[in-house]
């Protein structure tokens, strides 16, 4: 009796950790494009101008599916742990020729807009500070 008496707690308290989070193919926090504030920028003025992103000019950014500098390089999201406003990403990455498996942390912050901030942080050296990302939105050709 008292063996069931504890597989059941202990059931009960696996069960309700593991409901907590929940498991995505893409990033529930955002519904667009996201990147670092000078990289949208020199997004957002190619875009003015009709250009499409060469070697050169391609710019790191984030979307619900995965990051990409829509030329060459970019990580597609395999599995996105959610927890509240923090996530964790397993993606595939390319780079030309080669391939790796990442892990990024999310951390959506705490601002009371349609499009909040994103801390994104990634399993590099470089990336041990995080990095703020911001909403940034598709322009049209003027």
């Amino acid at each position: 009796m008292r063996f069931s008496i504890k597989l059941g707690l202990f059931l009960a308290l696996v069960s309700g950790s593991i409901a907590a989070v929940e498991v995505h193919s893409d990033l529930p926090l955002i519904s667009m494009r996201y990147a670092e504030p000078e990289p949208c920028e020199k997004l957002q003025a190619m875009e003015k101008r009709g250009e499409a992103p060469t070697l050169h000019t391609a710019q790191w950014h984030l979307t619900p599916s995965g990051f990409s500098d829509a030329y060459e390089v970019g990580c597609t999201f395999e599995a996105v742990f959610l927890r509240d406003k923090r996530a964790t990403a397993t993606a595939i990455c390319t780079y030309g020729a080669e391939t790796e498996i990442r892990h990024y942390h999310f951390q959506q912050s705490d601002e009371k807009k349609k499009n909040p901030d994103l801390y994104v942080f990634d399993n590099s050296d470089e990336g041990r500070l995080g990095f703020t990302y911001q909403a940034c939105p598709v322009l049209k050709k003027q």
